[in-house]
């Protein structure tokens, strides 16, 4: 893969390279709950006799089915001496490895070299199917990671995933039980659309979100649809689910929120298979509204 007159070639993939790091890097740290490390080892060479090409960790990024592009500031095993900041002269070449931290659920990844944020110098690798079988992968909408601003609120969308259920490990009972519950789509002409938002009070000292009363909205080419209310809508199961508990906490209830601290969870919508996202909305406390742009592939 050419990308800004490099040459990147993929040496091999770790699909849970936590064992791995902690043995390169003495101070790792583990992935946090629901997450993994993905590991990719990657040669990067200069095959011209140009001025030499600067190489950066943060010129890689990763993408997958959520569309969140992934990036190795935020990953704690992103930092690698052998890839930051070193220069490549003529026919010279650097070996080393990229790590991001994903959800263990997060699948058909793709790696991103984008040296300038220009989309004619971008390039995409796909990592989870074989070479000539890559699925089209486009440009993340503008609306995920950009922070919307309103009179005392701001709003961002981090991610999005599309899945059948979500089980996770509801709040302990009056007698003080944990209970796994499920969250499943309305029908089998349905799915659920998780998107993690991050809401946050910038202006007022304290704010109020009666987020039950006004739940947020998401737009979609098929109607308009209010999140899920999660209290009411998992039910009991004695099915283990290893992997529950991916995509909590939820913003939910009513929430008192002080300035200069901020929501950090996830929403559940039940829309037709299929949507397109077309918007946004966020109702409680103040009204924002963001163009997502977002279709299904």
């Amino acid at each position: 893969m050419g990308s800004n007159g490099l040459e990147i070639g993929i040496t091999g993939i770790s699909q849970d390279g936590e064992d791995i790091i902690s043995g390169l890097i003495s101070d790792s740290e583990p992935a946090n709950d629901g997450f993994r490390y993905y590991l990719v080892n990657i040669s990067i060479s200069n095959p011209s006799d140009n001025s030499p090409i600067t190489t950066n960790l943060t010129h890689f990024k990763l993408i997958g089915n959520s569309r969140y592009v992934y990036d190795t500031t935020n990953s704690p095993c992103g930092y690698n001496p052998e890839i930051t900041d070193r220069e490549i002269y003529g026919d010279g070449q650097l070996t080393g490895h990229v790590c991001f931290q994903v959800p263990v659920l997060e699948s058909n990844l793709v790696l991103i070299h984008d040296p300038d944020s220009d989309t004619e110098k971008r390039r995409y690798l796909s990592l989870d199917y074989p070479e000539g079988t890559e699925p089209s992968i486009p440009d993340p909408g503008f609306a995920w990671g950009r922070t919307y601003r309103g009179d005392i609120l701001q709003l961002s969308l981090e991610q999005v995933i599309v899945l059948e259920e979500v089980a996770y490990t509801e709040e302990p009972d009056a007698e003080g039980l944990e209970k796994v519950h499920v969250i499943r789509s309305s029908d089998e002409e349905n799915e659920l659309v998780l998107i993690r938002a991050k809401v946050g009070n910038h202006a007022a000292t304290l704010v109020q979100l009666d987020i039950e009363a006004l739940p947020p909205e998401l737009r979609t080419s098929s109607g308009r649809h209010h999140s899920v209310n999660t209290y009411k809508a998992g039910m009991p199961t004695d099915r283990p689910y290893v992997e529950r508990d991916a995509y909590i906490p939820f913003i939910r209830g009513s929430q008192r929120v002080e300035k200069g601290f901020e929501l950090d969870g996830w929403l559940i919508f039940d829309v037709p298979k299929g949507s397109d996202i077309v918007s946004f909305k966020w109702r409680a406390g103040e009204e924002i509204v963001i163009d997502v742009e977002y279709e299904e592939r």
